[in-house]
């Protein structure tokens, strides 16, 4: 934290929301409260506008709170946080390093926007600050993205015994979760997911070996995507005297206009499967 420290001056480190551009595409990081959300944009969407300092608002009908980084302890309790220092080592990436308000925690989270495909990777590590009681995580999430548009069709794999690289559609009107509790990707569902609008495509992709869940929960507002590690006896104790670091998953997630058969070189690293 101490070398993105030196990169920002502090009147900058009260912001809690940027953009990273590409093309006709938005994607709107925020900061509130105990959740990090991103809202995807296309065209249309005002995408040339800069909301970047503006402050955070309520993301449609999904409270904050439902959105939380991490829940702690018994009580499952959300951690709140507040921005320490931030970094744009160029246009399209974004470093944050987050401080924990009650808790002793601090994280560091990495947005990087791919030039050539328009895919966003999120990296982000959680450790101890050092000073202060032990902290039990009980739940985290990875990410979270809004789409702020009708979603009309979900295509994932099967997940079936003997059928795992099968297509199983859906109409995107209900919620859908996709997860893996046998600590590995396994012959069960796959960690991705391809939603489709009238007009677009969107990816999302965790890559993770061990326990994960990826959830598709839809409103009148849009449709919410997230997840990362599954929460199903999840429970990861960190110390002031140790060095442990909790990562969590490296995910994708992608805008490109038109549908699965027109995709741009994006879904080459998604399966291929999915545009049967």
């Amino acid at each position: 934290m101490a070398g993105l420290a030196c990169a920002q001056s502090t009147h900058r480190l009260v912001r809690r929301s940027w953009d990273l551009l590409r093309a006709a595409d938005r994607y709107t990081i925020r900061l509130n409260g105990p959740a990090v959300v991103v809202d995807c944009y296309g065209a249309g969407d005002g995408a040339g506008e800069d909301v970047s300092e503006k402050p955070p608002a309520a993301t449609g009908a999904w409270p904050f709170e439902r959105a939380a980084m991490i829940l702690g302890g018994p009580e499952r309790r959300p951690v709140s946080w507040r921005v320490a220092v931030w970094h744009r080592p160029d246009p399209l990436a974004l470093r944050i390093a987050l401080s924990g308000v009650e808790a002793p925690l601090e994280a560091e989270l990495l947005f990087e926007l791919d030039a050539s495909t328009g895919l966003l990777s999120r990296n982000t590590t959680i450790h101890h600050r050092g000073a202060g009681p032990d902290i039990d995580i009980t739940a985290t999430l990875a990410f979270w993205y809004g789409i702020h548009e009708p979603i009309d069709d979900v295509r994932c794999l099967e997940g079936a015994w003997a059928q795992e690289t099968q297509i199983r559609h859906s109409d995107g009107t209900t919620p859908l979760v996709l997860e893996s509790r046998a600590g590995k990707t396994g012959f069960a569902f796959q960690p991705y997911a391809a939603l489709g609008s009238k007009t677009s495509t969107y990816l999302c992709q965790i890559f993770w070996s061990g326990n994960w869940a990826l959830r598709i929960e839809p409103s009148p507002d849009g449709t919410a995507v997230f997840g990362g590690l599954s929460d199903w006896q999840f429970q990861c104790r960190l110390t002031a005297g140790g060095d442990k670091t909790l990562r969590l998953p490296t995910v994708l997630f992608g805008r490109f206009d038109g549908d699965l058969n027109g995709r741009n070189p994006a879904s080459a690293r998604l399966p291929a499967q999915a545009s049967s």
